[in-house]
């Protein structure tokens, strides 16, 4: 049951909960949905039994995997189709429902055991439908909000890229190996900026105006989309909205759902006193299993194997779990690559956790504060992990070419790394500075992202591989400095992440290799691609902006967030006389009356009253009435530093009473 890199932690705290679990689980909270669909609340004690080789997108929710394969077959034997999700059986009530679309989205598109929509249409229908079988499980009292992935950070496109180039080569060699049907749809699609992307827009706004419209579970909501025009990671644009509206509510009950697995980092990141996290197995639309984690518990969890006793000063949790989440970066993300070997011993997180707590009384300190990375007290760390990778490492090379144990076997071999991974003939001293300078910013760039939103658009790490521990020397000295810049256009992301025929040609090449380094899958292996010229590529981009037509230039610019509500949710009134003036005015939205952070103005776009007609086919026809939209200008607060503004568009739906 447990990965081969899966540590003591993971064993413990599975042997210590499983027995509970699987006993009370008919007791507690046995959460049960129709026609064999199974919801489970999970404590997280099997979590780091998922802590694979490298990656923290992989790792993070197979935790639950344990409890699923022994209850599986008891609870749900019929994996039969889900037309209808019954509420959570809880005595919980949920304020806010965050939904990180792209997985609802791939699994009602990409083809299931035959069972690919027919249409494109069908797909908007199945998107909306899943969508709202979530929506009913959680039944959310305040806010849904609905987030796609927009264009992404520079730093998070060459993981995108790598991706779709090693998918892309999967597939050839697959269908060169037997005689494969043809899929109907491309995956590729669900990348922002394309005509598929902008369809699904539409098609969640007329959905959501409708829902508004008819359903009265949807009335009293305010509900927030930010579609794939608005740049942002889904989940990174949720958390964004976590922090701006902190200060309306300290006890809000969050619930996040998503397929990404470093969401539960992100929900320990925001230190969020009521937050749950909620993943859906995607083998199937049609064999649905639900996990719900409840990071408050799993947060206790982390307090009894972080505490560290006699320290100088009293332990402190919240940076206890900051420092937790910044050691997985060790381990490899979806920004940085693995520190080498350190995924490849057994028991690397474990190895981790045991440095830090013996490193923490010496250090005077944390090793984060508040999304700051104290690069001092980092170099102690690294320097005591460097001794244990280098014992880690010469023992499995020991067992691998029979090394004798001594310092300069392992010089050279580091030596040799360098050369062949980086494919340089002399890596010197300053060489290595330069690779140390960059995963540090790396280091540093990740821990903000997480903690308070993208510190620069255009970073990235101009490396597929890492440097040893035993360069991490001197990094105290190193000032990272991140300019913000602005994020890529729609158009400009594609050209980063699909292989087009152009003059920068030589950076999608149609043959590349996957250095497995050290694994076993292909798709744990590095992709041997090119690392785009950002300036080429938007120099050679302006060669043909002129070519563009209206639809392409809507679609390649930034869009805005939507909220949504109807004419009986209490800001109603107060939004609505925003109009009677001639000029536009901002208006403050109080954090205790109305429940929101922000300014509120009219949108110089207005839409005429009556301007909404829902279209899509399966939906009854619905025209709206006193149809408004305003703008919003949001107060970012990262722990109360200087504050930074967003805007999005605000839609006011009045209400049909049936």
């Amino acid at each position: 049951m447990f990965s081969v890199y899966g540590g003591n932690i993971a064993q413990k705290c599975a042997q210590k909960y499983a027995q509970r679990y699987v006993q009370r689980y008919a007791q507690i909270r046995s959460l049960h949905n129709m026609n064999g669909n199974v919801v489970k609340e999970s404590i997280l004690s099997s979590f780091w039994s998922s802590f694979a080789i490298g990656s923290i997108g992989f790792a993070a929710f197979q935790l639950v995997g344990l409890m699923r394969e022994e209850l599986k077959e008891e609870i749900n034997p019929l994996g039969t189709k889900v037309d209808k999700l019954d509420k959570v059986n809880t005595s919980d009530e949920f304020d806010n429902l965050y939904l990180d679309m792209n997985g609802i989205i791939h699994i009602c598109c990409n083809q299931d055991k035959g069972l690919s929509p027919a249409t494109e249409e069908e797909m908007m229908m199945k998107i909306c439908h899943h969508t709202q079988q979530i929506f009913a499980m959680i039944r959310p009292q305040k806010v849904l909000f609905i987030a796609i992935d927009g264009v992404a950070p520079r730093a998070k496109m060459n993981q995108q890229r790598s991706r779709r180039f090693r998918s892309a080569k999967e597939a050839q060699e697959a269908a060169g190996s037997r005689d494969v049907e043809k899929k109907s749809f491309d995956s590729n699609c669900i990348t922002p900026g394309t005509l598929f992307m902008a369809r699904v827009a539409v098609s969640l706004r007329n959905w959501i105006a409708f829902k508004i419209n008819t359903d009265p579970g949807w009335r009293n909501l305010k509900v927030i989309l930010s579609d794939a025009s608005v740049p942002g990671e889904g989940e990174h644009k949720i958390m964004n909205f976590v922090r701006v509206q902190r200060a309306s509510n300290p006890n809000t009950r969050h619930v996040l759902y998503g397929s990404d697995s470093d969401l539960i980092f992100l929900a320990l990141a925001t230190h969020e006193p009521h937050f749950k996290v909620l993943r859906e197995d995607q083998k199937s639309i049609y064999e649905n299993v639900i996990d719900i984690i409840n990071v408050q518990v799993f947060r206790e969890c982390l307090r009894r194997e972080l505490e560290v006793s006699n320290l100088p000063w009293s332990f402190n949790l919240k940076n206890a779990i900051d420092d937790w989440v910044f050691l997985s970066f060790f381990v490899g993300n979806d920004f940085l690559p693995h520190i080498p070997f350190l995924d490849i011993k057994e028991n690397a997180i474990d190895t981790l956790i045991t440095i830090w707590k013996r490193c923490l009384p010496l250090m005077g300190g944390y090793l984060t504060d508040r999304g700051t990375l104290n690069l001092k007290r980092l170099q102690h760390f690294v320097t005591e992990l460097d001794n244990e990778d280098k014992n880690a490492f010469i023992q499995w090379y020991q067992k691998a070419r029979d090394l004798s144990k001594n310092t300069d076997d392992y010089n050279d071999i580091t030596r040799r790394y360098y050369i062949q991974k980086f494919e340089v003939t002399n890596p010197d001293e300053e060489f290595r500075k330069k690779i140390v300078k960059n995963y540090i910013e790396g280091l540093c760039w990740i821990l903000e992202y997480y903690c308070r939103g993208v510190p620069s658009w255009t970073w990235y790490y101009p490396y597929g591989y890492s440097p040893y521990a035993s360069d991490l020397i001197n990094i105290g000295d190193i000032i990272p400095e991140f300019k913000l810049g602005d994020p890529f256009k729609p158009l400009e992301q594609l050209m980063f992440v699909l292989p087009p025929y152009s003059a920068i040609k030589r950076y999608y090449p149609e043959s590349f290799e996957i250095d497995l380094n050290g694994k076993i899958q292909p798709w744990q292996g590095v992709v041997l691609l090119p690392f785009i010229d950002e300036s080429l590529l938007l120099q050679t981009m302006k060669l043909v902006s002129s070519q563009l037509t209206s639809d392409d230039i809507r679609r390649n610019s930034h869009g805005s967030d939507i909220l949504f509500f109807s004419n009986q949710h209490e800001l109603y009134n107060k939004l609505f006389s925003l109009y009677s003036g001639r000029n536009p005015v901002e208006v403050p939205l109080d954090p205790i009356k109305d429940k929101m952070i922000g300014f509120v103005t009219r949108n110089p776009n207005f839409i005429s009253f009556g301007g909404l007609r829902i279209f899509m086919n399966g939906l009854d026809v619905v025209e709206g009435r006193n149809f408004l939209t305003m703008l919003i200008r949001l107060m970012i607060c990262i722990y109360q530093i200087a504050p930074i503004h967003d805007r999005i568009i605000l839609f006011i739906i009045q209400q049909i009473i049936p």
